[in-house]
């Protein structure tokens, strides 16, 4: 069974501060996996183990995301193939991009996370779908079998059900809390050094219509206290007086 793991280079969401003043975030954190596609790497290892076959990564992104596909090797992936791109694209961009390396690879499932955690669209796995003429499934919890079906158990109105579906077919996974079963390892990064990187360039016009301006948050409203470069008790000691001076506590 050949089996694809699409995966995206996101910013770590949990670094971002936003400059209260002018809205302006900064990104402190190193860009890496999304925690979606970690699980979505993990499952796929897990039906390569069960049905036998062979595991190919896909991913569309700068030449950073070079560590990203060597961390998916090192957790069990057999290959990989990074699309180059530096700029900001669109979700269709992406799903084009992908679909033309793997529509010629006989591919019997694809699997994808649910939600980035940089953008949250949710549309790469359904757009890559249409492009290559698959029937996709949404909130896919487990999956096995091999061969012309696989029997995939999933989420329908929150409820878990399970269907008998054919392959080909892309499986968009539910969304996962938690770690992983699956995790690199320094054998497995030593092992994923030695295993293919392809690296191709995207296809002619595929660039996206779409321009981004600089990312901007909302401004908050209202009287407000900011308190920086303070040590803890300080910082309690002034957030307190001013909920006292505001009668905001008793």
């Amino acid at each position: 069974m050949k089996i694809a793991v699409l995966i995206k280079h996101t910013v770590n969401v949990r670094s971002v501060r936003i400059d209260p003043e002018t809205g302006t975030p900064s990104f402190e954190g190193k860009p890496g996996l999304d925690r979606a596609d970690l699980h979505a790497i993990s499952d796929a290892v897990d039906l390569r183990e069960s049905s036998g076959g062979h595991v190919t990564v896909v991913g569309v992104g700068p030449a950073a995301m070079k560590d990203d596909l060597i961390t998916a090797l090192a957790t069990g992936a057999d290959e990989a193939i990074h699309v180059l791109n530096d700029a900001e694209v669109d979700s269709l961009f992406v799903a084009r991009s992908v679909a033309d390396v793997l529509r010629d690879g006989e591919f019997d499932v694809i699997i994808t996370g649910k939600l980035s955690e940089d953008y949250g669209t949710g549309q790469v796995g359904m757009q890559v779908a249409e492009f290559l003429g698959f029937p996709h499934l949404s909130g896919v919890l487990k999956t096995d079998g091999s061969g012309a079906s696989l029997t995939v158990s999933y989420e329908l109105d929150g409820f878990p059900d399970e269907i008998v579906a054919p392959t080909p077919i892309v499986l968009v996974l539910s969304a996962r809390e938690g770690e992983p079963a699956r995790h690199s390892s320094l054998r497995g990064m030593m092992t994923a050094r030695k295993k293919l990187i392809t690296e191709v360039v995207p296809i002619a016009g595929a660039a996206t219509p779409l321009t981004w301006t600089a990312p901007m948050a909302a401004r908050r409203g209202g009287d407000r206290v900011v308190v920086r470069n303070e040590e803890p008790a300080e910082a309690a000691r002034k957030l307190a007086d001013w909920l006292k001076e505001h009668r905001l506590v008793g």
